[in-house]
């Protein structure tokens, strides 16, 4: 299983590094189609567990969020609303409206889990400007985007050995059996080092840098838990299967949804 994670992980991480420097259509190509990926597994789930839900709906919506945020159209809240009213008028032309408070707020949910949350890479990675980092000259917003990548993966890779070598404790074993405290914490240190040393260097404090790590590694963490949640609660093991030594799509960016989300506002706030 090891080998299949490092092997996706080999191939998957130089294309979304490449993506993210190049932007445009190249980002939404690989991280767009990725989260769009993201919502249809998100429904797939759902049935699974046999909660109905709007999924054609929930999908455009979810895709139109992105494409908003990506362009910077500021048209967001009308997505929500038509996520919020199509379905009841929708349901006005059955006789039989049984499930339907389940399957709009599922619907709704999946709109703002997947669309909402995962709309800030494409926030921050069009934020102006450019940045001189590591000696090379980028786009302000392809750096940040990075930076965050990169503490992510090292929270995700930190939290796995660190939990696997000498984790003791449980982290949440009713949500997520395997975690551990031990892990949870290694992932959170290797975060905010990482974070820290690379936000450094673009001229934040270093205690504001490091404050900004450890809020990437817990919601990383989170953002873990979230999802595993959302398994535990329809009673699959993984989102899917299209990725070798993953699971599904879903799988590998669940922690990233919420890494982007509080960088976004971090970086807004401190890295002017």
């Amino acid at each position: 299983m090891l080998r299949y994670r490092l092997l996706t992980a080999f191939v998957l991480m130089p294309l979304v590094l490449v993506a993210v420097i190049l932007g445009d259509w190249w980002l939404f190509a690989v991280l767009g189609v990725g989260l769009i990926l993201c919502g249809y597994e998100y429904f797939e789930m759902l049935a699974a567990g046999g909660y109905p839900s709007y999924r054609a709906l929930g999908l455009v919506c979810i895709a139109a969020l992105l494409i908003d945020a990506w362009h910077r159209f500021d048209a967001g809240q009308f997505v929500l609303l038509a996520a919020v009213i199509v379905p009841p008028l929708w349901e006005f032309r059955r006789r039989i409206h049984q499930g339907f408070l389940v399957s709009w707020a599922a619907t709704v949910l999946g709109v703002l889990y997947i669309g909402g949350v995962g709309s800030h890479l494409f926030l921050l990675r069009t934020l102006p400007g450019e940045l001189n980092w590591l000696s090379f000259t980028l786009p302000r917003g392809a750096v940040l985007v990075i930076i965050t990548l990169f503490a992510t993966w090292i929270n995700d890779t930190a939290a796995y050995f660190v939990g696997t070598t000498w984790g003791r404790h449980p982290f949440f074993p009713e949500i997520s059996p395997k975690k551990t405290w031990e892990g949870a914490i290694g992932g959170v240190v290797g975060a905010a080092i990482v974070f820290g040393v690379l936000t450094g260097w673009l001229g934040v404090h270093p205690i504001v840098a490091v404050a900004g790590g450890v809020g990437v590694g817990i919601a990383g963490t989170f953002g873990d838990l979230l999802e595993s949640l959302l398994k535990r609660q329809v009673g699959i093991k993984d989102s899917g299967s299209l990725l070798l030594g993953h699971g599904g799509v879903l799988d590998r960016l669940d922690s990233m949804l919420f890494t982007m989300l509080f960088a976004y506002y971090f970086f807004v706030a401190v890295a002017r």
